[in-house]
C-alpha cells in the first residue's frame, strides 16, 4: 500500500501572505514557480490542486498574470526612453505599483464580499431569518485558559466562606 503524506493546510496567515507574494510579483508568473517560491517562503508545499481549492489565491494569480502581461506591453512600448536614473524613483514607482496591486485585489474582494451578504441577507429574509437573530453576538470561544482560570476561582470559593 502506498503511503501518503499528511497534508498540510494553508492558515489565514498563510494565505495572506501568499497574496502578498502575488501583489508584488512582476516577473513571469507560473504555477510551478510561485509554489516554489511559496514554499521556501512559508515552509508548506501544497499541490498546484491544492492552492485552486483557496479562490483569494486562484483570483490574485489571475490578476497577476495580467497585470504582468500589461506591464510588459508598456515597457516594451517604452524600450526606447531607457535612462540611467535615480533608484529612489524607480523603488517609488515599485512600490506605488505593487500597492496599486493589493488596492485592486482588496477592492475586488470586498465587492465580492458585499455580493455574498447581499445573497445571505436574501436569503435570511426568505427564509424567517430576523435582522435581530442575525446582529446576535457570537458565543464566547472556551479555551484552555478559561479553564484553568475557572478552576482556580472554584478552588479558591471554599476558602473563602
Amino acid at each position: 500500500m502506498k503511503q501518503t503524506m499528511p497534508r498540510e493546510k494553508l492558515t489565514e496567515a498563510h494565505i495572506d501572505h501568499a497574496l502578498r507574494i502575488l501583489d508584488g510579483w512582476h516577473e513571469k508568473l507560473t504555477w510551478d514557480v510561485y509554489l516554489q517560491v511559496l514554499k521556501q517562503v512559508t515552509g508548506i508545499s501544497i499541490t498546484r490542486q491544492g492552492i485552486r481549492k483557496h479562490q483569494r489565491i486562484v483570483d490574485a494569480f489571475d490578476e497577476a498574470k495580467t497585470r504582468i502581461a500589461v506591464s510588459r506591453k508598456a515597457i516594451a512600448a517604452k524600450a526606447g526612453i531607457v535612462r540611467h536614473g535615480d533608484m529612489a524613483l524607480e523603488y517609488e514607482v515599485e512600490k506605488n505599483r505593487r500597492l496599486r496591486a493589493k488596492v485592486d485585489r482588496l477592492e475586488r474582494e470586498n465587492h465580492d464580499l458585499l455580493e455574498q451578504f447581499q445573497r445571505w441577507q436574501y436569503n435570511a429574509q426568505k427564509n424567517g431569518i430576523s435582522q435581530e437573530i442575525l446582529n446576535r453576538p457570537l458565543p464566547a470561544r472556551k479555551t484552555h485558559l478559561d479553564r484553568q482560570t475557572r478552576q482556580k476561582r472554584e478552588r479558591r470559593k471554599p476558602n473563602e466562606v
